[in-house]
């Protein structure tokens, strides 16, 4: 992620037009590193999060450029994961927002892109366990490897041929890490559905 200087207040960078790949990290835009791959990935789960959450009444699913406005005491952060589910209970009690969303969502996924440093994206895990996230998923599509972070600490390592496991945030919601990851294997036709 590459920092660009700003002597702006949070609340002028808040309202800037076209923030669409930037961040806004303790007071800097920082621009959002994606790559093709990592895109194309973080698609098709949210395909497959959005269908299942909308066929069971779960909430919504909303793609990489979704951004919530993080209020934390020193200065307001605006975060951007690639995917991100919201429950139904939270959307029923808040106003679904025009810019950025003011409410903490439930699932936060990151998506590991080539120039993606690790120390960052450890960072944006303890970020949003912090700030009151219920579930972080961070797929590495070269190791081929998800971890799965909780904010009681609990953190495992799955492998591709194991599940990406929704739990009691996303009850029922599963789907093998290797789908998602063998994503040229859609091109013969719909797998794991």
């Amino acid at each position: 992620m590459a920092t660009v200087a700003s002597s702006l207040t949070t609340p002028e960078l808040l309202s800037l037009p076209g923030q669409k790949s930037f961040e806004l990290v303790n007071g800097n835009l920082v621009e959002k590193s994606v790559g093709w791959r990592s895109t194309v990935i973080s698609g098709e789960l949210f395909r497959r999060l959005s269908n299942y959450v909308v066929k069971n009444s779960l909430g919504l699913v909303a793609p990489g450029d979704a951004s919530y406005l993080f209020p934390m005491e020193e200065t307001p952060q605006v975060r951007r994961p690639d995917v991100s589910f919201v429950s139904a209970a939270k959307l029923l009690s808040a106003e679904l927002p025009l810019a950025h969303a003011r409410f903490i969502p439930d699932l936060a996924v990151e998506v590991i892109s080539p120039n993606d440093l690790a120390a960052e994206v450890f960072e944006k895990v303890n970020f949003y366990l912090t700030a009151g996230v219920r579930l972080v998923w961070v797929i590495d599509p070269a190791a081929r490897k998800a971890s799965v972070y909780h904010p009681d600490g609990r953190g495992v390592i799955i492998n591709a041929d194991d599940p990406l496991d929704g739990e009691e945030v996303v009850p029922g919601f599963r789907c093998k890490l290797r789908e998602l990851l063998d994503v040229k294997d859609l091109l013969n036709g719909p797998i794991g559905e």
